[in-house]
């Protein structure tokens, strides 16, 4: 969870630097898969959806990065 802190505030402070906000997709869907695995069925649930709404505002905002896009 405290790098989740970290790598929200770089995507807040740097909202164009693509890879602080795909770090904090990543870390968003790490820390479901923890919450998945320990049986926490809703927190894995919204970090699942964090992630996905991440990466998709990423697909949108950058669609010729080929790491970004769809």
């Amino acid at each position: 969870r405290e790098a989740l802190a970290v790598r929200d505030r770089l995507a807040d402070d740097f909202p164009l630097t693509a890879a602080y906000r795909a770090d904090l997709a990543r870390t968003h869907a790490d820390l479901a898969d923890v919450y998945h695995t320990a049986g926490h069925r809703p927190e894995a649930e919204l970090s699942y959806r964090r992630a996905a709404d991440q990466w998709g505002r990423l697909a949108r905002e950058f669609p010729t990065s080929p790491g970004h896009a769809r």
